[in-house]
């Protein structure tokens, strides 16, 4: 990006000088995604939830927030980082009690 005049920039956008010297002051000229991150990293890597996923795909989120001693909040957010859904597990039946009625019933007639 050619080098501008900050008058020239002031005027365009109509912002104070102190701005646009503080804007100037930071941009070294490299992207904001190359920049290290600030804050505290993750315990949880999408990598890892993800295997444990592989591993076992009928476990729960809480079982693994047991297993890792993370929050709830940390595994849904390596799960969707990794491009997985969350959903909740219904523990039912395959048939209903009439349907098994239904299969035992035909069975005895052949």
């Amino acid at each position: 990006m050619p080098a501008t005049k900050t008058s020239h920039v002031i005027n365009l956008l109509n912002v104070s000088k102190a701005t646009v010297c503080r804007i100037k002051k930071h941009d070294d000229g490299e992207d904001i995604k190359d920049r290290p991150q600030s804050g505290r990293p993750t315990k949880l890597s999408p990598e890892t939830a993800k295997k444990a996923f592989f591993a076992d795909p009928r476990m729960s989120m809480s079982e693994i927030v047991k297993k890792k001693g993370v929050c709830k909040k940390a595994v849904s957010n390596a799960i969707r980082a990794a491009g997985g859904k969350s959903h909740k597990l219904i523990a039912r039946p395959l048939l209903t009690q009439h349907q098994e009625n239904i299969c035992l019933g035909l069975g005895r007639r052949f």
